[in-house]
């Protein structure tokens, strides 16, 4: 599947059916099928276009103008919605089937990262540069977002959110940072449970910045990556 530009990431709609690329400017919908674009989300101009429309008319809006990469993706589990994080700090929520932008989500302060929906599709986590995740209430799409910086009483976080993943019975949230550290909350009461560093006593955590975590099926383990050239479980 042949971009423009750089791919910064991508996800897979829950039936398998859709993949979602996030490059410069553009979020482009596969069919997994026929690999065929199935819609074009342009975050620089808000426009929504189907494959068709790109192929009878290519895309020139962008010509000449500065770099706006979409650094993360999320597909809500039924599938219709897409939320996308850009280098503006802004969240879009894109319906798939009415093909428009229906929500443009504010208060990062620097770039989103990493999104992911709860598996009932009524929240949404964001992960940002700005050293925060933010739960935000999409059930009936607030204005406002209900959020918790990544601190806690002991320790201040000195640097970005890159990760965030969500346990598979929308419980916990959990947050890698470039400061080492993983953090697990409730996500209802957005109280800290724990954190996963490497100044536990046992010295096993990362001893670099955390780029991606996941939860196993049955949300009893959590593994990570990090730029120490290891993964953790």
């Amino acid at each position: 599947l042949k971009h423009d530009s750089v791919v910064c990431c991508v996800e897979f709609s829950i039936d398998g059916k859709m993949l979602a690329t996030g490059s410069n400017w553009t979020t482009l919908i596969y069919d997994t099928v026929t690999g065929d674009v199935q819609y074009v989300l342009n975050s620089g101009d808000n426009t929504f276009k189907s494959g068709e429309e790109l192929k009878n008319k290519p895309d020139s809006n962008n010509i000449g103008a500065e770099d706006l990469y979409i650094r993360a993706v999320g597909f809500s589990p039924c599938g219709r919605y897409l939320a996308n994080g850009t280098e503006d700090k802004i969240i879009r929520i894109w319906d798939l089937k009415e093909k428009k932008l229906i929500k443009m989500l504010k208060g990062n302060e620097q770039d989103i990262y990493s999104l992911k929906f709860t598996a009932n599709g009524k929240k949404l986590v964001s992960g940002s540069g700005d050293k925060t995740v933010r739960v935000w209430d999409v059930s009936k799409l607030l204005e406002d977002p209900d959020s918790f910086k990544i601190e806690d009483d002991a320790n201040e976080v000195n640097d970005g959110v890159t990760t965030v993943a969500i346990s598979p019975d929308s419980t916990i949230l959990a947050a890698g940072s470039l400061d080492r550290t993983i953090r697990l909350w409730d996500i209802e009461s957005g109280q800290l449970i724990d954190r996963l560093d490497s100044e536990n006593e046992l010295g096993t955590g990362h001893k670099d910045s955390v780029y991606s975590i996941a939860f196993t099926h049955d949300g009893t383990q959590l593994v990570s990556g990090s730029l120490d050239r290891s993964i953790k479980l």
